[in-house]
Formats: C-alpha cells, structure tokens, sequence
C-alpha cells in the first residue's frame, strides 16, 4: 500500500503552497533580516526557519511536542522565551550604528550570517504557535496502515520546508537589496535600524499576545 494517496497528497502540497505565501511572522522577520543584514543575512534567516520547521517535526514524531503542547506551563515558557529572545534582537538592532547593521567586516561575516541563521532557528523553535500548527495540520495527511509514521512525517515536512524556504529566501533577498540601497543614505541607515529592531518588537508582542491553543 502506497504510503500516500496521490489526491491526497496533492491537496496537501497545494496547502502547504498557500501556507509558505501567506504573510506571516517568519515571513517578516526573513523580511527584517534581510533588510538590516543584506542578501545573504536574509537567505540565513530562512534556512534558520526552515530547520525550526524540520526539528518540530522530528519533537512530534519523537512524541515530544505532545508533552509540550499538552501543558500550558511549558507553553508559556516556549511563549515568553521566544518573546525575550527578540526584544534582545530589537535591542541590538537599536543600539546598532549609523552605518547598519549590514556593514560587517570581512572576516566577521560567517560570525555575523551563524547569528542570522540562529536567530531565524531559535525564534521558530520558541514559537509555541509554530509547535500547534504542526500538531494539528500533519497527521490529517499520515496514514498509520500505510507504513512507518516517522518516514510519512519527515515528507511531509520537506513538502512544507521546500515552499517555505524558497518564499522566505526570496523575500529576504529582496529585503537585502533594498537594505543595501538604503546604507548609502546615512540617515536613512539610521532609520533602518530602527524599522528592524521595531519589527523584533512587533514580533515578540505578537507572541506574547496571541491566544493559547
């Protein structure tokens, strides 16, 4: 028996489609990356993201985000950690120099682009949103009879990954360019510091605000 059934399966890459172009807080801060970081700042924050989406799914098929999901005390821990974690970003991003955030020296350049994709990965992973969603969307399309559940989850997650990636990578890129286009105008530089530690903020108020469940 086929491990998916190909309508079924087609539906579910449709879905996972609109998802990946549906504006969304990934979206915004690969979006914010890219614009304080320039092009590639962007592309690290979407492979961070992306490798957020994938470990959810290895918790949920480890049984790990169950527990997780099913206590509140662990929820808000992942809800207020996340939130901490980017007004630290916003912090750095306001303290940041006239020059912007996307000056970095050469040889600082690999440091600065671990730290993009860090906190692409860390700011999914703390997202106990992010978490529910995979919960409840991923096993309408497994089908237990049909094989190994760990296989099933991890193609789904691929199909879901694939999209997403390249949709955040392109926003970010995009965001980068007009980063750059931006760092030659010095007070506009300074405004673009802002506008990205103000999206960190704007992130981590959606974070603690969002409803349970």
């Amino acid at each position: 028996m086929p491990a998916f059934d190909p309508q079924l399966l087609a539906v579910y890459t449709l879905a996972a489609v609109a998802l990946s172009l549906t504006p969304g807080p990934d979206m915004l801060l690969c979006f914010a990356s890219g614009l304080g970081g320039g092009p590639r700042a962007g592309l690290a924050a979407s492979a961070g993201v992306g490798t957020a989406l994938l470990l959810h799914t290895v918790a949920m098929t480890l049984g790990f985000a169950g527990l997780v999901a099913a206590s509140p005390v662990a929820l808000d821990l992942l809800r207020w950690a996340g939130a901490a974690y980017l007004l630290w970003a916003a912090w750095n991003a306001f303290r940041a120099g006239p020059a912007g955030l996307g000056t970095v020296a050469p040889t600082a350049q690999r440091a600065a682009l671990l730290a993009v994709y860090r906190r692409g990965l860390l700011t999914c992973l703390l997202n106990p949103k992010l978490l529910l969603f995979m919960l409840a969307f991923l096993p309408q399309f497994v089908r237990p009879e049909a094989g190994s559940m760990a296989v099933q989850f991890l193609v789904l997650s691929l199909i879901l990954f694939v999209p997403g990636f390249l949709v955040n990578a392109a926003v970010g890129v995009s965001a980068g360019g007009l980063g750059r286009w931006l760092l030659r105008r010095p007070l506009w530089a300074r405004v673009q510091n802002w506008l990205v530690g103000t999206i960190f903020v704007a992130l981590a108020l959606r974070l603690v605000a969002a409803p349970r469940g």
